[in-house]
């Protein structure tokens, strides 16, 4: 009795290990991506979402320095508090996936900030 008493301890300890093992709970390590912080992506999302939808940002194209101008622009806005490392990294990103080889012609009358600021006027 003592040895089938021994025996189904045994393998129900190895029953936990195993399916502790399997599930991740015994041992586990931390994915490296989630030790290196948010990514370019969630602080993009993050921050941009506060005031945009994500397609009126996508449907635009910039060169770096319009992303940036428009960065800055927005940062500018007492409700939306971003680092300068993270507007880097959201002008960087912005520019990877939605560049532009000169800036778009500027939309009268709503872009005049950004021109006046910037000089992004056609040609500049």
């Amino acid at each position: 009795m003592s040895k089938r008493l021994g025996l189904m301890t045994a393998l129900g300890l190895a029953a936990v290990l195993v399916l502790t093992g399997c599930f991740g709970l015994w041992g586990a390590k931390k994915d490296k991506k989630e030790e290196a912080g948010p990514t370019a992506q969630q602080i993009f999302e993050e921050k941009c979402t506060f005031c945009h939808a994500l397609n009126t940002v996508l449907e635009q194209r910039h060169t770096r320095a319009g992303w940036a101008a428009i960065v800055e622009r927005c940062s500018d806005r007492k409700k939306w508090h971003v680092s300068s490392s993270k507007r880097k990294i959201i002008t960087d990103y912005l520019f990877e996936i939605r560049p532009a080889d000169k800036e778009p012609p500027a939309k009268p009358g709503k872009d005049k900030w950004f021109e006046e600021k910037w000089n992004m006027k056609e040609g500049k």
